[in-house]
């Protein structure tokens, strides 16, 4: 008879729920420290926290979960003989209700619990089937507890037992992907090509589950060699998936591997080629900020700075579309493209340029430690233009926004802070200077008749700070 309840299922259906993350390692963004009171250049800018890509999961570390074969329980159990007597039914539904409720304690990260109520089904006389799902619970409770050796020997102890079972492939690409967070990924690729090799010898199962599993197999395994840094490894089997012919892929997420393989490999023409097509191919995918960052700073290295320059606007344009579904996402690439390429035109001296990116980050963010640096950083770009009157009106906008809510600006800026004050009585001096040169200068010009007589003219005062 069927299962009573959905005990099996879910046991399968976490256990592949888990599986299918891939770990990728992303480095967390830091504010930039403050500079002291005689450097040209602003801190930088405070960027929100780096946003996993939607459709992934986070966690503490800055790491993101990223499967390319999209995730759904797919793990299923074999239906159960019917008990041939009363007794054994009443037994058996004991038995089903013992293993639910040691999926709960696990669910509920009562892990002590959940072994106490599964290790005596393993002891017991259970029917295989329900043996079955009680171990993988058993190597779930050792996975969250991050006893990743103890549940590998789980899994291995489940597949002596059960060799011929249809749940092994899913078994064996789970042990992969444990492998490869233990560091070990000769191990991890090992077992995901045992994916495939198990699919083809079992004799029952879903033909069409299969296909998937191998499929995710092979999206693991460019992964792993992406993780471990071997970039043509990687590009070559990305590669390989994209020919395949199955709506199962998410292609974007392949093609977006493919650009930061390039980009880490330092190869700037394929970068920039790999992300035009990207951005041809998948104009609204969730990684397009990303990508347009990546050819931005791909372009400026090759030195076509106007090519990059367009990818920056473009950037900073509001996209309505994706701007609904992935705000933080935007605005983080926004904000990290804009201010990176705008500090490299003006540390090159490019600073009509620079100035036109600092001027469309301003309103990205209302957030003092946002905009105060960046309009430091726009005061200096005034004074590089030789417009000291706007690079004065800026700097007292930021004395402005200190003075009118003083609670709202952080400690951390108060060195910003002094430094537009020092700047605006640095110009002030400056101008009064020029001032007083050139009244003593138009005084003692040859030929412009008699000497000033004493008291016919005063000078304008200076006041040095």
């Amino acid at each position: 008879m069927p299962l009573p309840t959905a005990a099996l299922r879910r046991a399968g259906a976490a256990l592949l729920a888990v599986a299918a993350a891939t770990a990728l390692s992303i480095p967390c963004l830091a504010a930039a420290p403050a500079e002291e009171e005689t450097s040209s250049t602003a801190p930088e800018p405070a960027r929100a926290a780096r946003p996993p890509v939607p459709g992934t999961r986070g966690d503490a570390e800055g790491r993101l979960s990223s499967p390319m074969v999209p995730s759904s329980g797919f793990l299923t159990a074999r239906p159960l003989a019917k008990p041939d007597s009363a007794r054994k039914q009443e037994e058996f539904d004991l038995l089903v209700e013992q293993l639910e409720a040691g999926r709960q304690h696990r669910v509920n990260d009562r892990n002590a619990e959940a072994r106490g109520v599964l290790i005596p089904i393993l002891e017991g006389n259970a029917p295989p089937e329900i043996q079955q799902a009680a171990l993988l619970e058993l190597g779930l409770v050792a996975e969250q507890e991050r006893e990743y050796s103890r549940a590998q020997q789980v899994y291995n102890q489940f597949l002596k037992r059960y060799p011929e079972s249809p749940l092994c492939p899913e078994v064996l690409l789970r042990q992969g992907l444990i492998y490869r967070e233990m560091g070990t990924p000769t191990l991890a690729i090992a077992k995901f090509y045992s994916v495939g090799t198990s699919s083809l010898q079992l004799k029952d199962g879903n033909l069409d589950t299969y296909k998937r599993l191998v499929l995710q197999a092979q999206t693991e395994i460019a992964n792993t060699y992406f993780l471990q840094g071997k970039y043509d490894e990687a590009i070559e089997f990305f590669q390989r998936l994209l020919k395949q012919e199955t709506v199962e892929l998410h292609r974007a997420r392949i093609h977006y591997k493919i650009v930061q393989s390039h980009e880490k490999r330092g190869h700037d023409s394929e970068t920039t080629a790999a992300a035009e097509e990207f951005l041809r191919l998948f104009p609204e995918a969730a990684e397009v900020p990303e990508v347009r960052f990546l050819l931005a700073n791909a372009y400026k290295r090759m030195g076509r700075v106007r090519d990059a320059l367009q990818q920056v606007s473009q950037l900073l344009i509001s996209q309505q579309s994706l701007g609904r579904t992935n705000r933080a996402a935007w605005t983080y690439w926004q904000q990290r493209a804009g201010n990176e390429i705008a500090n490299q035109l003006y540390q090159e001296g490019d600073y009509v340029n620079a100035l036109e990116v600092y001027n469309g980050l301003v309103p990205l963010s209302d957030r003092p430690d946002w905009q105060l640096p960046l309009l430091y950083q726009i005061g200096l770009v005034y004074e590089r233009l030789d417009q000291p009157p706007k690079a004065d009106e800026v700097y007292r906008r930021i004395l402005a926004t200190a003075a009118g809510s003083p609670k709202s600006v952080p400690s951390s800026l108060r060195s910003v802070i002094d430094m537009a004050r020092w700047r605006t009585e640095q110009l002030q001096w400056t101008d009064q200077a020029r001032r007083t040169n050139s009244f003593f200068s138009a005084s003692a010009a040859p030929g412009r008749g008699a000497a000033a007589s004493p008291g016919s003219g005063t000078p304008p005062a200076v006041h040095k700070p």
